[in-house]
């Protein structure tokens, strides 16, 4: 399950989401929230995304932490 967020920038998974999906961090990023802080987040590849017939094929996707998700 999932959320799409048509306003997003980029698309982020949880930490178990990662697991599930066999998605090693390979490297980190930092990212500016909504309330004016960065955070870091490792970053690693997803083998495919699609919705309807579009598909994107390995992605790298920012992987949330439960501490990071507040």
């Amino acid at each position: 399950e999932m959320m799409l967020d048509t306003g997003a920038s980029r698309t982020l998974i949880t930490g178990e989401m990662a697991q599930t999906l066999n998605v090693v961090p390979d490297t980190s990023e930092q990212f500016d929230i909504a309330d004016g802080s960065k955070v870091s987040f490792p970053i690693g590849k997803v083998k495919s995304i699609s919705l309807g017939s579009f598909k994107v094929q390995m992605m790298p996707v920012p992987i949330a932490t439960k501490a990071s998700m507040g």
